[in-house]
């Protein structure tokens, strides 16, 4: 659009003043744009730095350090191959950046196979320069599928101690591995060396080397005041550091700074170099020697995650293209998986959407043009070789960028997480780091036990018991003689009753048990009732304990019984299952007060049994439920008859509202015995509601039309209206509109 506007002013103002005004469209398109400018300086000064030290990161092995101009050169290309993809994938204006944690998962597996190639020396760098991409191709394809199928939720499964302690190890991974490229060899060594050892290389060896180091770091710190200060301010340092190195090297007649502080690239190097090695790779290709497969799968995993979890974060940093108003998480994932494939197959390295370049064009109101200037700064780069580059900056200098880097991840994900989260989870989040700083897949999987570790372990203090009682204070909704009543308060104490709340494991579980068998030491104790109304769900652990409880229950000196009431369905069948595999009988109930029911009744008959009171036939009497209505009757074996039944409850009620019998004698007359069979309609959605329906025997399945509005069905009717003893099906156990079948 932008470029069909100038045209047409190109046009207009061309009939008119021909040549002068071209010029003076040209000059307005060069003002209009003069922001986007700004890339072809940032190119050299953010991805030239970066992609020497990610060179030099991968090159760490003995044996691949010779080859470092031919890496770098690789390097080069991935970013242009990278620049130009950008362009017409992804949702965002951006291009691609490499990430220092890639370099060095490529420089681990360098050094695995080094050993390995012992034999063969001439076959192992065209082999490394071959695996490397064929790895790339791996993080491709995974990251697409994880965008394809939307996997990209799971990612919050993934606790926080895990990803924090994986960026934080990663940042000390990094934070190493540029300490080492800055000294020139690993600190512990320099620091054996200086402290313990005799230095064989001499004082002046041990001393630039650690002035290399300090000086990086000096480096990084200041890059951080000057980025605070200033959103060029890391550019601007770096230039005036190696203007400043320049000037030192012209005025000491080229003796400082010594030629050991450079990266060693000693001649020119052709732009199809790496091509070369790889295609020599691919005819001595030795697969069992240069994949590490165990390496190469972890390499993936982690990097599928990490560059998942920075997608979803880069959207708040990066603009959309012309049009897009809202980020599609899942697709960019699945672009940037397209985008690796696409880099795998032109020879390149693993790249990510770059964030840094991005937020400073923002800074400065660019627009979006600037991705090509970066694109032509990206080919000039890789055509003319960075040699001229990496000959004049000093090695601290590329090594100093890569410790800012690592040190903002230390400080965020380590340090300043000191102030964000408890203490125990903060601990489990440095151990972490710490084991990936170590080993990277162990790592992640130390910290995931840990994780489920501390879980376990808090969880089980605020799940279990959460209240206790006994018969003596709570009682079913049977109304019960005076007699009745009163041996219910003096021997309720043998009736305990335990309240269960939240998730029940195999850590909370254990406790709730243990509380089971605390209650058992009393003699009086005789059954144990366990309320599951406030469980949503139990793990296999905790079914068999349960299970294992029933019977260490039964086989106690008083023969205890456990009562399980309050269970939802999925519970209900799993302790079924496993009372039916373990030869056992779990006695379970609908709800509270239908144990509680069986309880008293039981509790009753067994004082009657050993002679402490007589009790005969228990006259009928009216079931009242939690809110104050009838909801059954307690009836003898003799009156079987619905009639019957209905004429007692209706009389027991209503006699004493209605002395003369009138109501009871036109409700008795209105009541009407209807058998429906499977399948058929008991009512129909939005009929008018002239009749009330009372279920006798069987099950009904309750079901909403799809475009009826949503609540419409009562999601928690009372569960006694059903008997689970007829095989009723409790379509609403729980307060989740899913419970009832919309259809």
């Amino acid at each position: 659009a932008e470029r069909r506007m100038l045209a047409e002013r190109l046009l207009l103002r061309g009939g008119a003043g021909g040549g002068a005004a071209k010029d003076d469209s040209w000059w307005a398109f060069l003002r209009e744009h003069r922001s986007d400018w700004l890339a072809l300086l940032l190119g050299p000064a953010i991805s030239v730095p970066f992609a020497a030290c990610y060179a030099a990161l991968v090159c760490s092995p003995v044996a691949l350090q010779p080859y470092f101009p031919i890496v770098l050169q690789q390097i080069m290309w991935s970013q242009f191959a990278g620049a130009v993809l950008s362009l017409f994938m992804g949702q965002f204006v951006t291009t691609t950046n490499m990430d220092p944690l890639v370099a060095i998962l490529f420089g681990q597996m360098a050094k695995r196979s080094e050993m390995l190639f012992r034999g063969e020396p001439a076959a192992y760098f065209p082999n490394m320069l071959l695996v490397m991409p064929l790895t790339t191709g791996l993080l491709g394809l995974a990251l697409y599928a994880v965008g394809r199928l939307r996997l990209a939720f799971m990612l919050r499964f993934f606790p926080y101690t895990v990803i924090g302690g994986f960026l934080a190890g990663s940042g000390v991974l990094i934070l190493l591995e540029s300490l080492k490229l800055a000294a020139g060899c690993e600190v512990w060594d320099l620091a054996y060396a200086t402290f313990w050892a005799q230095p064989a290389a001499g004082v002046y060896s041990l001393t630039s080397n650690w002035s290399q180091l300090l000086l990086a770091m000096l480096y990084s710190y200041l890059a951080g005041v000057a980025r605070e200060a200033h959103t060029f301010g890391t550019p601007i340092l770096l230039v005036f550091c190696v203007a400043a190195s320049i000037c030192v090297e012209l005025f000491s007649g080229g003796l400082l700074p010594p030629r050991d502080w450079f990266l060693s690239f000693p001649d020119e190097v052709s732009p199809w170099a790496p091509f070369q090695h790889m295609a020599e790779g691919v005819t001595m290709f030795r697969p069992t020697k240069s994949i590490q497969v165990e390496l190469i799968l972890s390499f993936v995993t982690i990097m599928t995650v990490s560059w998942s979890i920075n997608t979803l974060a880069i959207k708040k940093l990066v603009p959309l293209r012309r049009g897009l108003r809202q980020c599609d998480e899942q697709a960019e994932i699945q672009s940037l998986g397209l985008v690796n494939i696409s880099l795998a197959a032109l020879g390149c390295h693993a790249s990510m959407q770059s964030f840094k370049i991005p937020m400073m064009m923002r800074e400065v109101k660019s627009g979006d043009l600037w991705p090509l200037f970066n694109l032509a700064m990206s080919l000039l780069l890789f055509v003319a070789s960075p040699r001229a580059i990496v000959q004049t900056v000093p090695r601290f200098l590329f090594a100093g960028t890569v410790v800012r880097l690592a040190s903002d991840l230390i400080i965020e994900w380590l340090i300043e997480a000191r102030q964000r989260i408890a203490p125990n989870e903060w601990w489990i989040l440095a151990l972490t780091a710490l084991a990936i700083a170590v080993n990277l897949s162990l790592g992640v999987l130390f910290g995931l036990f840990m994780t489920l570790v501390h879980f376990a372990v808090e969880y089980s203090g605020i799940t279990g018991v959460v209240r206790s009682g006994s018969l003596r204070e709570v009682r079913s909704n049977i109304e019960r003689s005076r007699e009745e009543m009163s041996l219910l308060r003096q021997h309720g104490h043998g009736v305990q009753i335990h309240w269960l709340s939240g998730y029940l494991f195999f850590g909370s579980v254990t406790h709730a048990m243990d509380e089971v068998r605390l209650t058992l030491e009393d003699w009086n104790v005789g059954i144990v009732v366990l309320d599951f109304s406030m469980v949503p769900a139990m793990d296999a652990s905790g079914v068999y304990a349960i299970i294992d409880v029933i019977e260490e229950l039964r086989q106690s000196p008083q023969g205890a019984t456990l009562v399980l009431c309050g269970l939802v369905r999925r519970l209900d069948l799993a302790l079924k299952n496993a009372a039916e595999h373990k030869g056992t009988e779990a006695l379970m109930f609908h709800n509270l007060d239908m144990a509680l029911e069986w309880c008293e009744a039981h509790l009753l008959d067994s004082l009657a049994a050993r002679g402490v009171v007589s009790r005969g036939r228990t006259p009928s009497l009216s079931k009242i439920n939690s809110a104050g209505n009838i909801s059954g009757m307690m009836v003898s074996d003799d009156e079987p008859s619905f009639e019957e039944l209905w004429s007692r409850l209706l009389s027991q009620e209503l006699r004493q509202l209605d002395p003369e019998r009138r109501s009871i004698r036109a409700l008795q007359e209105a009541v009407q015995i209807r058998t429906l069979r499977p399948g058929e309609v008991a009512f129909r959605f939005g009929d008018k509601a002239d009749e009330i329906l009372i279920l006798v025997k069987g099950s009904i399945e309750v079901t909403q039309p799809p475009d009826a509005e949503i609540g419409g069905v009562q999601p928690h009717l009372p569960r006694h209206h059903l008997n689970p003893q007829k095989g009723d099906v409790y379509v609403f156990e729980e307060r989740r509109g899913r419970r009832a079948r919309r259809g």
